[in-house]
């Protein structure tokens, strides 16, 4: 078949313009927008009890699968899961009633040092709160895998690539 010259993708096109055509840029700040308008919202109960019910009452589950909560949502979200128990909406699970105060202290400090090791590399970094950040810090990551990429396959190169030997004539007797 033919490809028309207007219709073929140019080599030299701005990628980035045309995505940027079809996707908004996304800043710190629509992150902070979003979270203000999904935190207390209907998509978040719809998600609270979908991760309630999915993770069978596991506390970690649902703050792993509930969109930017934090340690710090976990009572909000007992006093809302205990309510829908009493009005009988959702079922009991052994998992969140007996849950050990053991388990919970393991959560926060975890919870604790993640936030720590977060505001470490956000120095290390060089990041600061500003929208360009975000962008930099994702920046910043896509290098570091394309390193790793690198040096992963600079490896299986030199382990399994043998030399050619250079065939010359023999020398006649």
């Amino acid at each position: 078949g033919e490809v028309a010259e207007e219709n073929s993708p140019a080599a030299n096109k701005d990628w980035d313009k045309y995505w940027r055509g079809l996707f908004t840029k996304l800043t710190v700040q629509d992150i902070v927008n979003f979270e203000k308008e999904y935190v207390g919202s209907a998509e978040e109960l719809s998600d609270l009890e979908a991760a309630y019910t999915g993770g069978k009452g596991s506390m970690d589950h649902i703050l792993n699968n509930v969109l930017v909560c934090t340690i710090d949502d976990e009572k909000r979200f007992r006093a809302i899961i205990d309510a829908w128990i009493e009005e009988g909406k959702v079922d009991t699970y052994d998992a969140y009633l007996n849950e050990t105060d053991k388990k919970k202290k393991q959560r926060k400090r975890k919870a604790s040092k993640e936030a720590k090791e977060a505001e470490e590399a956000k120095k290390e970094l060089g990041l600061g709160d500003a929208n360009s950040d975000l962008a930099a810090l994702i920046l910043a990551r896509g290098q570091s895998r394309q390193a790793q990429a690198d040096s992963f396959f600079d490896t299986l190169a030199e382990k399994y690539s043998k030399p050619v030997a250079k065939r010359g004539k023999k020398p006649r007797k």
